[in-house]
């Protein structure tokens, strides 16, 4: 096999993982939208749990805020801003740290399941001090 046969080789391959990649997120949050959607009912005694989306643009978050009653949540984030790597940092506003994650290039989505107290937390980007998303947990 010559290189630019294995070059391309590899290149499909990317590509097809990509389009992997991209296929499981679309249907985990097809899922969640469907669990969190009140017309849909289940004999399951599994509690729902919402998902609350960020993308990172050019610009910052979107939303640029988020409030929510106090129960579990998986908070996903989609990075399309351009930067290779972005240092996500969930804080209480006072300033202590709940979870810090480096998010790449090679891997722009992040989702994590959270079960935060009430109050007022902020998501932030390392290295872009503007980029900030402001997220109040409310007691109910």
């Amino acid at each position: 096999m010559g290189p630019g046969l294995a070059g391309a080789l590899l290149l499909l391959l990317g590509i097809a993982s990509c389009i992997v990649i991209n296929l499981r997120m679309r249907s985990a949050r097809a899922q969640s939208a469907e669990q969190s959607s009140p017309a849909v009912t289940r004999s399951s005694s599994r509690k729902k749990v919402q998902t609350e989306l960020i993308t990172i643009n050019p610009g910052g978050f979107f939303p640029r805020t988020i409030t929510r009653s106090k129960e579990a949540f998986f908070l996903a984030v989609d990075n399309r801003s351009g930067a290779p790597d972005v240092t996500l940092r969930l804080s209480r506003k006072t300033g202590s740290k709940v979870h810090e994650v480096l998010v790449t290039r090679n891997q722009p989505d992040w989702v994590e399941l959270f079960d935060l107290t009430p109050g007022d937390y902020e998501l932030t980007d390392a290295d872009h001090l503007a980029w900030v998303c402001q997220i109040t947990i409310s007691p109910n």
